[in-house]
């Protein structure tokens, strides 16, 4: 039981996926290895997750492997934190138009507008996760770097 899932941001690399890929068609690629592919708004999180828990149940009860396609868009460049503007791969009006579309902050308005998170809600929520994030980060650093057995545990052909 696997789901499969590609977080297509729309480049390869330097490329627009359309510069190196001849059609728009990842999804399509279950068909070829025999289950089904799903392309899907991966910037709501709503369609995500009903398209996840439909493809995990199929998993789960022997029907085999689904590919989910969940298109979104790379905001920062391939490598570091760079915009990739002015060096002729993006302009600022597409980053700027797709940054309007941020998963986190519709799923906010959403939840605030259907009543199941009030503003404050939202708040506590931003300020539990950044006290967790900051934990996580202070047990990387100060743990120790794992013994030379641990670095090949639960690795595939090991």
């Amino acid at each position: 039981p696997v789901v499969f899932v590609c977080e297509n941001n729309l480049f390869s690399s330097h490329l627009r996926l359309s510069e190196r890929q001849p059609t728009d068609n990842i999804y399509k690629s279950g068909e070829a290895h025999g289950m089904p592919g799903v392309q899907l708004d991966g910037n709501n999180v709503v369609e995500v997750f009903h398209a996840a828990t439909e493809a995990i149940q199929r998993a789960r009860s022997g029907q085999g492997p689904t590919l989910l396609e969940c298109r979104t868009y790379r905001w920062r460049g391939h490598v570091g934190p760079n915009w990739d503007l002015g060096i002729g791969i993006r302009e600022q009006d597409e980053v700027d138009y797709w940054v309007e579309r941020c998963p986190v902050a519709a799923l906010e308005t959403r939840l605030i507008e259907q009543g199941t998170l009030s503003p404050n809600g939202v708040a506590q929520t931003k300020e539990q996760i950044q006290r967790e994030v900051a934990a996580a980060v202070l047990f990387a650093q100060t743990s120790p770097f794992p013994g030379e057995i641990e670095l090949t545990e639960h690795v595939f052909g090991e």
